[in-house]
């Protein structure tokens, strides 16, 4: 603080040419100034020693901690700025004391602090008065009363919140992409997304600690971690119902017509590359050739016949003969049965796994747009 005492000259020639000297703040007068918005019970802002010059000029360095009510805004939390209001006047009516900025801040003498970074102070002559008490606006600003407002703004440095907290989300919303990697009858997937599901929540409550308490707005990296733990819970939803498409009861149901074509015909071409769902449909695990004839009973006992002589003798035989052949046509029709009821649910099978595959690449897409929109409307 400066001001001029017209009270406090003298003349350094015929006074030992000296040109200041150092004296009590209480053994002269100083500006009864204080901070009308404080937060703290002393607000009076009062030096210890003052340094007068011999043309009336006195000096004071206040040390004092000022703790005034602020508004902040944390909707851009860690990379907010802060604006704070600091509103000094006189407290003693007819003093005559008028208050300005002089200079701007020299931050060589400021203490560095790791959390934020001085912007600019700048003096407010014309504000919006916002003091409680019974006086109004006119009275302050009245010829009797001397009042100022200083505005402080900072800006928080984030480099701590980028390398502990939004770094490590980014990277668990990419890892968790890979559940849709993964083979879609891999049952590790499920567990992946639960692992990175429980990695958000403890990156959630290790977060509470270093954020402000704040039921306002939503801040940026609340907004952040919400979507990611929204991407990775969804991920792993989807992923499990892919799971499930590799189970034994799907196989006794024949995938739909419509819904093999709906997802073959059109999204496995957008899904997959040029070429590459037609050598998954063309390959054919299933043996074709395989098929076994089978005969009628009558019908091979009669090319017996036809090529075995018949007589008395060999009556028993002719009949053993028949009811062996038929029991062998049984039981070759019951394996043909059998073969068949198997490679259709294979197929069914296959076919519910390339449905899967499809699906698979498709929410993988999903998920990478899905992301990099959500990432550009938080952070631009």
């Amino acid at each position: 603080m400066i001001w001029n005492d017209l009270y406090l000259t003298w003349e350094p020639s015929i006074n030992g040419n000296i040109q200041s000297i150092m004296l009590p703040a209480d053994q002269i007068w100083i500006p009864d100034l204080h901070l009308f918005n404080s937060a703290a019970e002393n607000d009076r802002i009062y030096p210890s020693f003052v340094q007068v010059y011999f043309n009336g000029t006195v000096k004071a360095y206040p040390i004092n901690q000022l703790y005034a009510h602020c508004a902040f805004d944390f909707d851009d939390f860690p990379f907010d700025t802060q604006s704070c209001d600091f509103m000094v006047g006189n407290m003693v009516e007819k003093s005559k004391v008028k208050i300005w900025l002089s200079s701007s801040v020299n931050k060589e003498y400021l203490i560095p602090n790791f959390e934020w970074d001085f912007i600019k102070l700048k003096d407010r002559p014309e504000f919006e008065l916002k003091v409680p008490g019974t006086m109004d606006h006119n009275d302050w600003f009245s010829n009797d009363w001397s009042v100022t407002m200083f505005t402080l703004k900072i800006k928080r440095n984030s480099k701590f919140y980028r390398n502990l907290f939004i770094w490590p989300i980014i990277f668990i919303l990419v890892v968790g992409s890979c559940v849709f990697i993964l083979p879609c009858s891999c049952v590790e997937r499920a567990s992946m997304g639960v692992l990175l599901l429980l990695a958000e929540v403890i990156m959630s409550l290790m977060l509470d600690s270093y954020t402000p308490k704040n039921s306002v707005s939503f801040t940026v990296i609340d907004q952040l971690i919400a979507f990611s733990m929204f991407m990775v819970t969804w991920s792993t939803f989807v992923s499990t119902i892919i799971i499930s498409f590799d189970k034994d009861t799907l196989v006794y149901r024949k995938v739909p017509s419509w819904l093999k074509n709906l997802l073959l015909n059109y999204l496995g071409k957008m899904t997959f590359k040029y070429g590459t769902l037609d050598r998954i449909l063309n390959t054919d695990p299933l043996n074709q050739d395989d098929d076994i004839d089978v005969m009628d009973g009558n019908q091979l006992l009669q090319n017996y016949q036809t090529e075995t002589p018949q007589s008395s003798n060999n009556q028993i035989e002719s009949h053993k003969a028949k009811t062996l052949l038929v029991l062998i046509n049984n039981h070759l029709a019951m394996f043909r049965t059998r073969i068949k009821e198997k490679e259709a649910r294979e197929q069914n099978k296959r076919d519910w796994m390339i449905i899967a595959c499809v699906i698979d690449r498709f929410c993988l897409i999903i998920y990478f747009t899905i992301s990099l929109i959500g990432l550009f409307i938080i952070f631009i």
